[in-house]
């Protein structure tokens, strides 16, 4: 292997093992449901639940919606994670 290859090869176990990246597996895996349509929606395309869409006709998820940028998404891994227990 070349100095290039180990250098890649030390960067890569230096985050497989760091706590960041043991935090982003653990997120994964708590919302494999959501995640796992990810390939599915086209590029650019986001897969949303019909209720979490009637959601935001309530005034305070409409509000929500509007104050925070990740509301959908949020909304989507908590319905998703409620229904596949």
């Amino acid at each position: 292997m070349s100095l290039n290859d180990d250098f890649l090869e030390e960067a890569h176990n230096r985050f497989v093992n760091s706590e960041e990246f043991t935090c982003w597996m653990k997120e994964r895996i708590a919302n494999s449901s959501y995640y796992k349509f990810s390939g599915v929606a086209p590029e650019g395309f986001v897969l949303v639940p019909d209720v979490v869409l009637v959601s935001l006709k309530e005034t305070e998820n409409w509000n929500q919606f509007k104050n925070d940028n990740n509301f959908i998404e949020n909304k989507t891994k908590e319905y998703l994670r409620n229904i596949n227990p």
